[in-house]
């Protein structure tokens, strides 16, 4: 599906995220990829609501980093 060059860059990049970041990047792509279709996937929409919320209840201290 990527190219090596594509899958090294790739491999580079996320290996200096935090687990966080990780997270939001996830989420990111799969909006991503629902734009490119027109829609956002259900399973995509529901992952960055909880990953937005979790993010939210960090900042918050409502919620340890873990």
């Amino acid at each position: 599906m990527l190219s090596e060059d594509k899958l090294q860059k790739i491999k580079e990049f996320t290996s200096t995220l935090s687990r966080e970041e990780l997270i939001w990047l996830n989420g990111y792509i799969a909006g991503q990829a629902g734009a490119l279709q027109g829609t956002v996937p259900a399973s995509g929409l529901l992952h960055l609501l909880t990953v937005k919320l979790r993010w939210y209840m960090v900042q918050k201290q409502v919620m340890p980093k873990s």
